[in-house]
């Protein structure tokens, strides 16, 4: 699960680097991560390399992910840029595929809209933008379908918009949701 989100912190952050120095050096970090992941996969009976494309993240996804690890920090040290969304959990055991009813968890907190009726929509998060997926608002959780398109180590978000997914538009998360989708196969 580490490998996949160090794959796509790097993938993410890939397009802020405009020194063309550092971008061979910075492009090999990914590659790396990702063969890292793709031999941890099957250990736990995932597939090593599920979709052609990683899904980029944010600094702010990144810390929100990496943020439960954190138990201190010396006190000289410098204070971090970087401030974690909301956290959501998905409570959803077992396989998980396109079509599939899952539910999000807010733990110790209700995220609802402007006005409380506002509709709320699951972005999963994919290397060619969100694909937005209605929210339900269940008694502890919120429950969402899967929508097509999406496999192998995903990223879920709670927002309040169908558009441009960013820091101000999302309201929690992101959720680690591996989705494991059947593969076409020509033999």
């Amino acid at each position: 699960m580490l490998e996949g989100v160090g794959v796509s912190a790097y993938l993410g952050i890939a397009a802020s680097i405009m020194d063309g120095d550092y971008l061979t050096d910075a492009g090999s970090i990914p590659t790396v991560e990702s063969r890292h992941s793709s031999y941890t996969r099957p250990a736990q009976k995932q597939v090593p390399f599920p979709q052609p494309f990683d899904n980029p993240l944010t600094l702010k996804d990144v810390y929100t992910l990496a943020a439960i690890f954190n138990v201190s920090c010396p006190l000289t040290n410098a204070a971090i840029p970087v401030k974690a969304f909301p956290s959501l959990i998905l409570n959803t055991d077992g396989p998980i595929a396109s079509g599939d009813n899952i539910q999000l968890l807010t733990p110790s907190y209700r995220l609802e809209g402007i006005d409380g009726e506002a509709k709320m929509y699951a972005a999963f998060i994919t290397v060619f933008g969100p694909i937005f997926a209605d929210v339900v608002p269940c008694e502890a959780d919120y429950e969402v379908v899967v929508p097509e398109g999406i496999n192998g180590q995903s990223y879920a978000v709670l927002t309040g918009c169908t558009g441009e997914i960013t820091d101000d538009t999302v309201g929690a998360g992101p959720a680690i949701v591996e989705i494991t989708n059947p593969y076409l196969s020509t033999v």
